[in-house]
């Protein structure tokens, strides 16, 4: 575990047979994930903030990043760049009822098993 202050919380609440939420636990990534997510942070700084919080990330930026990609690759990259900004804008929202065993984000770059 890359962060020490999680792996001793995950001991504490093993410690006390407690559930371990899994948002403690590191996800596995899918090889080229990263870079996505790099791309992701990159384009929400094309956001638009207003007095009511941040918007959506502009479609015309996300299209600008993927073009000249291959069409599979462009479909897959706006489709997981729109879910990563759908559970960002959630959880920046003050009304934001965020599940409490996980995060949708992370989710997009985990291995699929099974």
């Amino acid at each position: 575990m890359d962060n020490p202050r999680a792996a001793q919380r995950v001991k504490a609440l093993e410690a006390l047979g407690k559930r371990v939420p899994d948002r403690l636990y590191p996800p596995e990534v899918n090889p080229g994930s990263v870079q996505w997510l790099d791309d992701f942070f990159e384009l929400c700084t094309d956001r638009q903030l207003t007095n009511y919080g941040a918007g959506p990330i502009p479609a015309q930026s996300i299209f600008r990043h993927i073009s000249g990609w291959p069409d599979g690759e462009s479909t897959m990259f706006l489709i997981v760049i729109r879910a990563l900004d759908a559970a960002w804008l959630k959880h920046q929202s003050p009304d934001s009822d965020v599940p409490e065993s996980d995060n949708p984000a992370r989710d997009a770059f985990r291995t699929r098993k099974g």
